[in-house]
């Protein structure tokens, strides 16, 4: 028999919960994904005490109830701004079968324990203390999460207490706490959830505290005929899914732009690649051709990335099963890259508008904090952004001010997605990193389940198939004296194919792109029509005056210091800061002390082995690094 959840949420028009929502859509997500042969969840958004009792009257057997809202102590706050006693309804529960879990997730819900145990429940998750608002949201998903995970109540609970702690910040906002009531007496910082188990009393009306007999309480878990496959073949899902959008691209392009018959038969070709892979038997030997065609269309460096996975995957094949370890850290800065590419793809749109528009385009009061969290990220919060958040609401916000995005397709026509399901893809695979680093589980089991997910959330961002990511290395202007035409010449470096190629001749407009900057361009037969991703995205080659292209992404903050990450590898890094140094100059035979604006990158420029000496400008890179500063700083300005 299926196991019976009832979720019970309940908000409050006067202290409204910010996060109640995005806790009840994503635990009644977990829950709906499971087969629905041995789970069966119901969510009450706005529950009444009416809701409850009949709810509580069905004859099947409810096995786990769920309350979020405000609470205290022996109350809860339901949506009707009712507060009821929370010994009522464990009343009415104990009138019902086989309870095994109930979950309390307000403030200070310890005290309502014991009734919940006489009420039949074998297991109850209650708050010491008051706790905030997105703590316990963020808390119940972990938890929920573990569970759809085929996990036991014990290591979900501890799980979901590792994912919390990991957030390793003081998340302020709206208690869970009925105003009328006094918050629990642990103050102190002490984690706030706790697990307790139905005490067994032993034969002499004591209670037994033998830990032994309480494993089956601990060892609860849902029942779900999915297990992990044993015959997992790595990468196979991820150039399927990225291998069956050749034809929605295609026919995109075509009703879109019909001129465009290059890009139609590049994804007409991916098409028919497809095709011929999934008329074979799916193995990854028969992979490499579609692998061959789906690298040359996807941006650096999510190419060399796949060629890393690619080649893991045919060794795993080869039944070498310790490289699961580099497949899996293959997986995750796929997902890292891929998540931080498209977020910054967004956020430039944003300001693109913006700078286009001035005051007339709005911006969300929400959209604007979530920004200016980013440009001002601190290294211990980057595992913890939500970069999802931004690629979901930035392009209904420049819609909502009547403004095409660049990105036109984003989650238009076959393109839309379920954005509930995607938010839980995110979820799971913030999830595995935590059990992974915790020792839960197998690495197989792992990458099993991350790769997934990235299945998932490549159904969305598609997108990046079809656009051309260029660095526009310098930009010749040539005007004679008695022609009133200015002629530009772009000197690109296509990162698609590596192809470095001079641009075409313009001379209308005066129109031309971006000098030393990363940019994302539809089609190559003009670049005029791009969206500048400097200086979220920077190619350590510009400043360098290298010929090849190294790019780098920002990742968080210091003070003034702004941090990027190499792409190719995540240890290296870009350090970009202003210092005044003092220089002493005897070469006039007086003592002279000099302050001087310098850069670390540059002055350390020795230790970079990967430095061409001879190409190498020390002035031009560090004007280089002065503009991408300034830009940087201008973002922050821009956003306030």
């Amino acid at each position: 028999m299926a196991v019976r959840v009832v979720l019970a949420f309940a908000n409050d028009d006067k202290r409204p919960l910010d996060f109640l929502r995005y806790e009840s859509e994503t635990v009644y997500q977990c829950l709906k994904r499971m087969d629905r042969q041995f789970v069966t969840a119901n969510m009450l958004r706005e529950v009444s005490a009416n809701d409850l009792r009949t709810e509580f009257a069905y004859d099947s057997p409810l096995n786990v109830f769920h309350f979020s809202g405000h609470a205290g102590s022996l109350n809860l706050l339901l949506a009707d701004g009712q507060e009821v006693n929370g010994n009522g309804i464990a009343k009415m529960l104990s009138k019902v079968k086989g309870l095994d879990l109930v979950f309390l997730n307000g403030c200070a819900t310890y005290d309502l324990v014991d009734a919940f145990h006489k009420a039949g429940a074998k297991i109850v998750i209650a708050s010491s203390r008051e706790v905030f608002d997105e703590d316990a949201a963020e808390f119940s998903v972990a938890f929920y999460l573990c569970l759809s995970q085929l996990s036991d109540v014990g290591t979900a609970f501890d799980e979901a207490c590792a994912w919390l702690q990991t957030r390793q910040k003081d998340i302020k906002g709206m208690e869970r706490h009925i105003a009328t009531t006094v918050p629990g007496k642990e103050t102190d910082g002490r984690f706030p959830f706790k697990i307790f188990y139905k005490p067994i009393v032993n034969g002499g009306g004591e209670i037994d505290e033998d830990k032994a007999k309480y494993k089956s309480y601990e060892g609860w878990k849902i029942r779900n005929q999915v297990t992990p496959s044993s015959s997992y073949s790595p990468y196979l899902k991820i150039i399927e899914v990225i291998g069956s959008k050749g034809n929605d691209i295609a026919d995109y392009i075509l009703d879109k732009m019909p001129a465009a018959t290059s890009e139609v038969a590049d994804f007409g070709d991916l098409q028919n690649i497809y095709n011929i892979f999934i008329g074979k038997p799916r193995t990854i030997n028969n992979a490499e051709e579609l692998h061959e065609k789906i690298v040359m269309l996807v941006p650096r460096p999510l190419e060399k990335i796949m060629g890393r996975m690619f080649t893991n995957a045919l060794s795993i094949k080869n039944g070498n099963s310790e490289v699961f370890e580099d497949y899996w850290e293959d997986l995750l800065d796929f997902y890292d890259i891929l998540v931080k590419f498209t977020c910054y793809i967004m956020v430039s749109d944003l300001f693109e508008r913006k700078y286009r528009l001035g005051a007339k385009f709005v911006i969300d009061s929400h959209i604007k904090d979530q920004v200016q969290q980013l440009l001002e990220l601190p290294k211990d919060q980057v595992e913890n952004f939500n970069y999802r958040s931004l690629i979901r609401a930035i392009p209904k916000l420049i819609r909502d001010n009547g403004q095409p995005t660049f990105v036109e397709e984003y989650m238009t026509g076959n393109f839309i997605i379920d954005v509930d399901d995607l938010n839980l893809s995110h979820n799971i695979i913030r999830l595995e990193k935590i059990r992974r680093r915790h020792g839960t589980g197998n690495i197989q089991d792992h990458c099993r389940i991350v790769e997934k997910e990235l299945c998932n959330i490549l159904n969305e961002v598609c997108f990046i198939l079809r656009y051309n990511l260029l660095v526009v290395r310098n930009i010749e202007a040539v005007r004679f004296r008695f022609d009133s035409r200015q002629i530009f010449r772009h000197s690109i470096l296509e990162l698609r194919q590596r192809q470095l190629r001079t641009g075409k001749e313009w001379d209308e407009n005066n129109d031309y792109s971006q000098n030393y900057s990363v940019i994302l361009a539809k089609g190559l037969d003009s670049i005029m029509n791009y969206l500048s991703l400097s200086p979220l995205i920077i190619d350590k080659c510009l400043i360098t005056n290298d010929e090849n292209s190294q790019l780098y992404y920002y990742s968080h903050s210091e003070g003034d210091k702004i941090v990027y990450m190499g792409g190719d590898d995540k240890e290296d890094t870009i350090e970009i800061e202003f210092q005044l140094k003092k220089i002493v100059d005897l070469s006039t035979g007086v003592k002279i002390i000099i302050e001087k604006t310098v850069i670390p990158f540059i002055e350390h420029i020795d230790n970079h082995d990967l430095i061409d000496r001879q190409t190498f400008d020390k002035e031009k890179a560090m004007n280089r690094l002065t503009l991408i500063y300034e830009q940087f700083d201008h973002l922050r300005t821009t956003i306030k």
